[in-house]
């Protein structure tokens, strides 16, 4: 029953796009309507409405899936199957947003919210953390659409054989599989590039 009323829980946080509400009531604009990918996430708050705004959205939608996994993690088993449900409820609810007419976001702020409320028992988070920055930084990688499927099927690889615990293990594969699907639902069939990180341009730079 505990593991049924997490769940919910988590579902119903994450099911709630602060960055749609702070888009639409303080700032006046729908990110859905007037952004390229029509994404009701805090990147698009931040690309028309400023980082003011941007960084408010960004706390709100981490903590919808820190918070209710950070709790679940204090009374339930993490290394139970049943705990799957309970790490992914928020990504899930944020994907789909039933509240908001079933226009969900790519969960990408949410996800990182559910990893981190499994600290200080994991820091799985930080093996999706590395292949984001390394492909952002160092070899980056274009559309960002193709950046977050390749990070996210890399963390997804690295949790199935590296994870101990297989609530935490089969949680994040879930987790990782919204975020991918959502991605591909919305991914664009542009030429992808691959362009060398700050090393290269420094190094041009000194020719």
């Amino acid at each position: 029953m505990q593991y049924i009323l997490f769940i919910a829980a988590g579902f119903i946080s994450g099911s709630i796009l602060y960055s749609y509400m702070i888009g639409k009531y303080i700032c006046n604009i729908d990110i859905t309507e007037i952004s390229d990918d029509k994404n009701p996430g805090a990147a698009n708050i931040i690309k028309h409405a400023g980082v003011k705004y941007g960084i408010p959205a960004i706390f709100l939608d981490v903590a919808k899936g820190f918070v209710p996994v950070y709790v679940a993690a204090k009374y339930l088993d993490i290394e139970s199957m049943y705990f799957i449900p309970v790490l992914a409820a928020p990504v899930l609810g944020h994907a789909t947003a039933p509240l908001f007419n079933w226009h969900g976001g790519k969960a990408i702020a949410s996800s990182f919210g559910c990893l981190l409320g499994l600290l200080p028992d994991s820091f799985i988070v930080l093996a999706l953390a590395l292949p984001l920055f390394f492909f952002t930084f160092f070899i980056i990688i274009r559309p960002d659409g193709l950046r977050c499927i390749i990070s996210y099927t890399l963390f997804a690889l690295y949790s199935f054989f590296y994870c101990p615990a297989q609530g935490i293990r089969y949680g994040s594969i879930l987790i990782a599989v919204i975020v991918i699907i959502k991605h591909l639902l919305v991914y664009e069939n542009t030429k992808a590039s691959f362009q060398f990180g700050p090393w290269q341009q420094l190094k041009n730079a000194h020719k």
